[in-house]
């Protein structure tokens, strides 16, 4: 998924990526651009995965960590 989104990502220039477009959803009009989309994608995601988080703490389960940079930094420390 990665590499086919990084290929999508390559092939979109940087004034495709800020084209608002028109959203008509149900009784409103939302203007966005794929640039403005493609972050509430990974601001949605975020959520979600604290939301997980908060509720596998709650009910004691040992989970493992969730914070990016922790996993970045334990992932560049094994060698």
């Amino acid at each position: 998924m990665r590499q086919k989104l990084n290929g999508l990502l390559d092939a979109t220039s940087p004034d495709a990526l800020n084209e608002v477009t028109v959203w008509r959803k149900q009784q409103s009009t939302l203007r966005v651009s794929p640039a403005q989309e493609l972050q509430h994608v990974v601001n949605h995601g975020t959520y979600h995965r604290g939301q997980i988080a908060a509720w596998l703490k709650l009910h004691g389960v040992d989970f493992p960590e969730t914070d990016y940079i922790s996993w970045k930094s334990e992932r560049n420390s094994v060698t």
